[in-house]
């Protein structure tokens, strides 16, 4: 390190004490915590970002390489002036050291932007609308904000419920109850509070991170904090009584369509309504046997965690005509999504397809010399691994070809776009030959070789770039933690009885889920290490889908026909769905969320595609008052 620049360090540390740490050496990487000057009060920091900053050999004459990261409270759109901001002011200082003014710079326009922005998720309406709202916000430690009567309505309900589920779990297991219940996350503090999750990120906040309003919370009565809502969305009695005769008619026209056969089912609503009479009958007939098929599965389906209930979290709205192969009979992970809502991907045979959902229309995304047992498509790229180390790498958009060879080992069974800490994208190439190989895009060639107990099937990196879980031919779940040297074991966890096929985290990085050979699906909580939940069913299980976004769903598909989506925030309950139309079982050739997480896509191999709709308004609501 030059002695100018480690003179710099020095005097940085000593500015900013611990929140500045050195990541790398080659080249010189650091990371400053950035916090709007709010004289150390914590409650008033609505935004706080991570500034890391690469310096090039030939700092200070060559600008450093600016990034923002752990972003928290800031829209896209104040990120990027942010962003901008820091890179002007850096190449503006051209030749000088600017380390200790770029630290400045930041926090004074982090500063400017300290104001909560967009929604409350509860009311959707505006979070400050005047500087005095501030006052009536609640601040959670991940940084999501929410007005404070929603929020303390939202509390009060969810310890009734955590409440109630505890006595129901000491009703059901007596004794034994004690030890199931610190599993469930179900044991209050001192003063009987549970510890909750962020209804928007689903991060864990225990009672004394909310210690600065838990007396406001104590206090609250429910009839007070509906009063002033109350006040503001009161109906005349005459618009009350028109929107309750309303209601009525509209129940009696309902009513009466049923009776008279006028209520098409969720299978035919998709269908040409002007149908022959013998092509309704038989629709109809196929729509009974997956009906009956569907009881008998939520019959026959296991589940060994307790108290899970049948809800639905999404719904049907169609098949396309897109049919998908898969090479290898294990293997199942053939169906991605990239950036656009409109766009889904899948392998057949020796090709990779883009599908167009609007436009019903299908274009060859690579045409391979070679049949893939992988793929997935993520930032831009698409990338395809085959049975013999092959991988064909390329631009989404332009279509240039970024790799294409062999990587070495043997067959490559899975495929993983993510961002390391220092934001670089990666992509993990899960080998046969128990290696997790470590290609960067970016250099166009391979950067490092993570060394395995066993072959890895899947593998899969935490959103913060800093934990990276796999799972392969054993019963265990390995987790790698990244290092200055690479990444290395930091923990294994065995639940499964076979060998594990699919894993994945949380859009948090607070849980990582495992699905393995034996039909079980397991998630641990990441920082404790414990199981929050289990789930077992009949057909191995194949592939494992965290949802992205606040609609916090988990998806994860059988061998064949067999599709389940579960409640990421409790796991208290779930959707069993059989995807396959009607008695005939089809093999799933993977599964994806879309970007926004509003669709789900389940591919069959010789079938098509399902799509299903995520019921976004019923996850983003929680039980209220109703009109009667």
């Amino acid at each position: 390190m030059d002695e100018e620049v480690a003179i710099e360090i020095e005097a940085l540390q000593y500015t900013v004490g611990d929140s500045l740490q050195v990541l790398t050496e080659q080249p010189l990487t650091v990371a400053i915590d950035i916090h709007p000057y709010t004289a150390d009060d914590v409650q008033k920091q609505f935004v706080q970002a991570k500034l890391v900053i690469s310096l090039n050999p030939g700092y200070p004459a060559e600008v450093p390489q600016i990034q923002l990261q752990d972003v928290k409270g800031l829209t896209d759109a104040r990120l990027a002036q942010l962003q901008r901001t820091l890179e002007s002011e850096a190449a503006s200082l051209a030749g000088e050291m600017m380390l200790g003014h770029l630290c400045e710079v930041a926090k004074e326009t982090l500063t400017s932007m300290n104001q909560p922005d967009g929604a409350c998720i509860f009311c959707m309406e505006c979070l400050v609308a005047s500087a005095d709202e501030e006052a009536k916000l609640t601040r959670l430690p991940c940084y999501h904000c929410f007005h404070f009567r929603c929020f303390a309505r939202w509390w009060r309900w969810e310890q009734q419920h955590l409440a109630a589920k505890r006595a129901r779990m000491q009703q059901e297991f007596g004794a034994a109850a004690q030890f199931r219940l610190p599993k469930a996350g179900l044991v209050p503090d001192a003063d009987g509070i549970f510890t909750i999750a962020c209804p928007s990120c689903r991060l864990e906040v225990l009672p004394q991170d909310l210690a600065h309003v838990q007396h406001r919370l104590a206090a609250c009565d429910a009839h007070d904090m509906h009063a002033e809502e109350d006040h503001s969305v009161r109906l005349a009695a005459e618009e009350m009584n028109r929107l309750r005769l309303m209601q009525r008619q509209q129940a009696a026209i309902f009513e009466r369509q049923r009776q008279r056969g006028g209520i098409v089912s969720e299978h035919l609503r998709d269908l040409d309504t002007e149908l022959h009479p013998e092509q309704v009958r038989f629709h109809r007939r196929m729509a009974a046997a997956a009906a009956d098929a569907q009881q008998r599965l939520s019959e026959s389906c296991e589940c060994e965690t307790s108290q899970v209930e049948e809800d639905t979290f999404v719904h049907h709205q169609g098949l396309y005509d897109r049919r998908s192969t898969i090479q290898h009979w294990q293997l199942r992970d053939l169906i991605s999504c990239g950036d656009k809502e409109d766009e889904v991907f899948c392998v057949h045979h020796n090709r990779t397809m883009r599908y167009n959902t609007s436009l019903q229309r299908a274009t060859v995304e690579q045409e391979l010399a070679f049949a893939p047992t992988s793929m997935t498509v993520g930032h831009g790229y698409i990338a395809a691994g085959g049975q013999s180390s092959q991988l064909d790498v390329r631009h989404l958009e332009t279509g240039e070809c970024v790799f294409k060879g062999h990587v070495g080992g043997s067959v490559n069974n899975a495929l993983h776009f993510g961002r390391d800490q220092a934001g670089e994208l990666l992509l993990f190439i899960c080998n046969n030959d128990d290696t997790v190989k470590v290609f960067s895009p970016a250099k166009e060639d391979l950067v490092a070789s993570i060394q395995c107990p066993v072959p890895i099937n899947y593998a899969a990196l935490s959103p913060d770039g800093r934990h990276l879980v796999c799972v392969g031919d054993s019963f265990h779940t390995y987790v790698y933690t990244a290092t200055p040297s690479g990444f290395a074991c930091s923990g294994t966890f065995a639940e499964a009885k076979d060998a594990g096929m699919s894993c994945g985290w949380n859009a948090a990085g607070t849980c990582f889920a495992a699905g393995s050979q034996d039909g079980r699906l397991n998630v641990w909580e990441h920082r404790s290490g414990k199981v929050v939940a289990q789930f077992k069913t009949k057909g191995a299980c194949r592939g494992v889908k965290f949802s992205g976004g606040s609609v916090d769903l988990l998806a994860f598909t059988e061998h064949e026909s067999v599709c389940h989506v579960v409640d990421a925030r409790s796991y208290s309950s779930r959707q069993t769905i059989r995807c396959a139309p009607g008695p005939q079982d089809y093999h799933i050739s993977g599964l994806a969320f879309s970007p926004s997480s509003q669709r789900l896509y389940v591919g069959m191999e010789d079938l098509g595609i399902a799509r299903y709709d995520v019921d976004v308004l019923g996850r983003s609501s929680f039980p209220c008052g109703q009109l009667l």
